[in-house]
């Protein structure tokens, strides 16, 4: 998304959470949300866009005092690394964890094997709340596989 054009202050804002077994380090992650998109948008720009969305990030994928991080709920809903699960069920899943209808994208590999690749979260623009995503009802059916949590 070129940010420049979005006109990102006067919209909805949607954050890509990345998950990822060896990487789950959210500094690292926020440098790679940086590098992703400053290639071909205003570099000032990113950098408030990056700036606003890290601290909510934190707070999903860590979690905070009194609510489980979302790589922990998964974990405890028994969604583990290498096995398939329907994708009826990891929106149910979502759904309970962020209280709103979440959109996961898959990404095949080689051809073969759908697996989870990231969830796009939607919040109106000053972060106090989730918004239920429009796309949801485009997630396909059937199977994925899970390679990283």
């Amino acid at each position: 998304m070129d940010l420049n054009m979005c006109g990102i202050e006067k919209r909805l804002s949607q954050l890509e959470l990345w998950w990822d077994d060896r990487r789950w380090d959210i500094e690292d992650m926020w440098a790679r949300k940086m590098l992703k998109h400053s290639g071909f948008s205003n570099f000032d720009l990113i950098l408030v866009y990056a700036s606003m969305t890290y601290l909510v990030e934190k707070l999903i994928l860590k979690g905070s005092e009194g609510k489980l991080g979302l790589k922990v709920f998964l974990v405890k809903k028994e969604f583990l690394v290498g096995k398939y699960y329907h994708v009826a069920d990891l929106l149910v899943a979502l759904k309970e964890y962020f209280g709103v209808d979440i959109c996961p994208t898959f990404v095949g590999h080689g051809g073969y094997h759908p697996s989870l690749f990231e969830v796009g979260v939607i919040f109106n623009k000053d972060y106090t709340q989730m918004i239920p995503h429009p796309m949801v009802t485009k997630v396909p059916n059937g199977q994925f596989l899970l390679r990283h949590i």
